[in-house]
């Protein structure tokens, strides 16, 4: 869920010319990552795959404090504009993920396509409730992608 953030942070870095910093920062956090999977890998591929998603918890608060510094927006204002999403991406995975095993269900394929469909449509529904931003700036761009129907004189 902190990619695209982990992604924004760093690209500012980088923006602005600080390559220095921006090497450094990545090589720390690269060593970081390859110590704790090399480590991890040896407890099987959940405890491996759950150290991933906890480094990047770690990376996250790493680059928002380093672009704190450099642009003042940092990883407080940035965890401010993102909570709601946030609770609300949680919300919704537990609520699919815990709502469809209480079907057996088999196939993994068709597992699969059950979450993704019940968690795709919790999300836009409970975004559009909410007055999620993002869901109405998204709603625009689809929109606007969408061919304009012609007036019939």
């Amino acid at each position: 869920m902190l990619y695209t953030i982990n992604t924004v942070n760093t690209n500012v870095i980088r923006s602005l010319g600080k390559g220095a910093l921006y090497f450094w920062v990545q090589l720390i956090k690269r060593l970081a990552g390859i110590i704790s999977i090399v480590i991890s890998v040896q407890y099987g591929i959940e405890t491996m795959l759950w150290t991933i998603v906890i480094l990047n918890y770690i990376f996250f608060i790493i680059n928002g404090i380093v672009t704190g510094k450099i642009i003042n927006y940092g990883f407080i204002a940035q965890l401010k504009d993102i909570y709601g999403v946030f609770i609300l991406s949680i919300t919704v995975g537990v609520v699919t993920y815990y709502g469809v095993s209480l079907f057996s269900i088999d196939n993994y394929l068709l597992t699969l396509i059950i979450h993704t469909l019940i968690y795709s449509l919790l999300y836009i529904s409970l975004s559009y409730v909410f007055k999620i931003e993002g869901f109405f700036t998204y709603k625009e761009v689809v929109k606007n992608l969408l061919p304009n129907k012609r007036k019939r004189n």
